[in-house]
């Protein structure tokens, strides 16, 4: 499956309230739903939380989500590059205090790298996701819900730690941008979202670079080699 991720934050604006933003965010919202980050009440279930959002899905709150997640996969995209782990990347993400000590040692950066981002996607599910129990052909089985559409996208990044199947990233050299991933098999379930959400972004299958510029790129390396 593809990685539904946020759009980047190099993409906004660092004032969140402005036009260009609002722009991006809605364009992604009619592609995808609202975040549905406002807490559900009696009068407003989850269901329609995720369709029309609620007080606190604002402007500014969708775009530090986007930042805090792109950061997070950003990381684990230099962490696990296929050349080895980028450093450079890791060093600006490392606390002063411990940048001498891990990024001398790649094995240390690639490791606290990623448990730097376990430790928030870990944050982000046991905040939004829970077990339930589905009965299906006669028996029970166990599947992982999420409130709203921030920690299905959570619960993505958690799947992606965990792939053991193929990990398909972007084919320019150098490029460590995840393109899809084998995603764990689930239970079929009717959230009442809209169904092939993607919409003009679904990802073909295949599709080989991560963006136009990554695919220009890439051939204009092969002219000159």
């Amino acid at each position: 499956m593809e990685f539904a991720s946020l759009p980047e934050n190099p993409g906004f604006d660092e004032e969140p309230n402005t036009e260009h933003n609002t722009t991006v965010v809605l364009d992604w919202i009619h592609a995808y739903g609202v975040l549905g980050v406002t807490p559900s009440t009696r009068s407003d279930p989850g269901a329609d939380r995720m369709r029309h959002g609620g007080k606190e899905d604002t402007l500014s709150r969708f775009v530090t989500e986007a930042h805090n997640a792109n950061a997070a996969l950003q990381l684990y995209e230099a962490a696990t590059a296929q050349d080895g782990p980028d450093i450079d990347f890791i060093q600006r993400v490392v606390p002063e205090s411990h940048k001498d000590e891990l990024t001398q040692q790649t094995t240390m950066a690639k490791d606290w790298a990623l448990n730097r981002v376990a430790a928030v996607v870990q944050a982000y599910v046991r905040e939004g996701c829970y077990p339930m129990l589905l009965r299906q052909e006669g028996s029970y089985q166990q599947a992982l819900v999420f409130d709203n559409l921030l920690s299905a996208m959570w619960l993505q990044m958690m799947w992606l730690l965990m792939a053991t199947g193929e990990i398909q990233r972007c084919a320019r050299p150098g490029c460590p941008k995840i393109i899809t991933y084998d995603q764990p098999p689930q239970p079929n379930m009717d959230f009442g979202l809209k169904k092939n959400a993607r919409g003009k972004y679904k990802t073909r299958k295949d599709k080989q670079f991560c963006s136009t510029s990554c695919r220009v790129m890439n051939h204009k390396q092969k002219q000159r080699s």
